[in-house]
C-alpha cells in the first residue's frame, strides 16, 4: 500500500511539473481579479449589424464591403460568412470604435471552420478603425488553411512568432495579454506563446503605441463569443 501511495505521490508531481516548465503546458496563472472593462457575448437577436457592446457601449465598426450587413453579423455569436458577397469579399474586420489601449488583457471563445477557412482571430494596437489583419497593428491568427493547428503572433503581414501542432478545438477559449513589449497567448488555458516584441517599423509606426482592437477573417468563416477585455494600467516609472 505504501508503495501505491508513492506511487501516486510521483505521478502528481511529475504532472505539476510538466505544467510549469513545459511551454504550451504551463496552466494560466495570470491575475484575472481585474473587472473587465468591456464585456460582449453577442448573444443577442440576430441583426444585419454587430452593434455595441454589452458593457461599455462601444460600437463594433464592420470594415469591408458589408453594406448589406451580411458578411459581419449577429446571431447568438458575432460570424463572419464571406461566401454571402459576389465577387467574394474575403479580407473582412469588426473593429471597436470609440477606444483605443496600448495594455490590454482579451478573452473569447471562438468556433473555428476547417473545411474552407484560411484564418481568422484577434488583433489589437490597431493604427487605424479600418484595419484588417494585414494592416500595422499586431494580429494573432488562429489556424489557417495552409497550416493547421496554428497560431502566430504577426506585426502588421510580418510573423513574430509560430507554434505549430497545436491542439486548436471547436470550440476553443483564447487570451491574450500585451503589456508593453511583452505578449502571450493561452488557448484553452495553455500558454502557447510568451515572446517580448518592440521597436518602430520602417514606416514609422511604433509597436508600443495604444491602438483599436477588433477581430478579423480571411477567407473564413468563424464565429466569436464571450469577448471580455481588460484595460492594464500603466506601470509608473521610478523617479530619477
Amino acid at each position: 500500500m505504501k508503495m501505491k501511495k508513492m506511487i501516486r505521490i510521483y505521478v502528481v508531481m511529475f504532472i505539476c511539473l510538466l505544467f510549469s516548465v513545459i511551454p504550451g503546458f504551463a496552466a494560466d496563472t495570470s491575475d484575472k481579479s481585474n473587472k473587465p472593462d468591456i464585456l460582449d457575448s453577442f448573444k443577442r437577436e440576430k441583426n444585419n449589424g454587430v452593434g455595441r457592446t454589452e458593457t461599455g457601449d462601444y460600437l463594433w465598426v464592420e470594415v469591408g464591403d458589408n453594406t448589406n450587413g451580411d458578411l459581419i453579423y449577429v446571431d447568438d455569436g458575432l460570424k463572419f460568412h464571406y461566401f454571402l458577397s459576389e465577387p467574394k469579399n474575403a479580407d473582412l474586420a469588426c473593429n471597436l470604435a470609440e477606444f483605443k489601449a496600448k495594455n490590454v488583457d482579451i478573452s473569447f471563445t471562438m468556433y473555428p471552420y476547417y473545411k474552407y477557412g484560411n484564418c481568422s482571430g484577434v488583433s489589437y494596437r490597431l493604427n487605424s478603425l479600418n484595419s484588417t489583419f494585414a494592416s500595422p497593428g499586431y494580429h494573432v491568427i488562429i489556424n489557417s488553411l495552409d497550416d493547421p493547428n496554428t497560431i502566430s503572433l504577426k506585426f502588421g503581414g510580418v510573423t513574430v512568432i509560430k507554434k505549430q501542432e497545436l491542439v486548436i478545438s471547436s470550440p476553443s477559449k483564447i487570451r491574450v495579454i500585451a503589456n508593453g513589449d511583452s505578449h502571450k497567448v493561452y488557448l484553452n488555458g495553455g500558454l502557447v506563446i510568451d515572446v517580448k516584441d518592440s521597436g518602430e517599423t520602417e514606416d514609422g509606426y511604433v509597436k508600443t503605441d495604444e491602438g483599436y482592437v477588433g477581430f478579423f477573417a480571411y477567407y473564413d468563416l468563424p464565429t466569436f463569443k464571450d469577448f471580455s477585455l481588460t484595460v492594464i494600467p500603466e506601470m509608473k516609472q521610478p523617479e530619477k
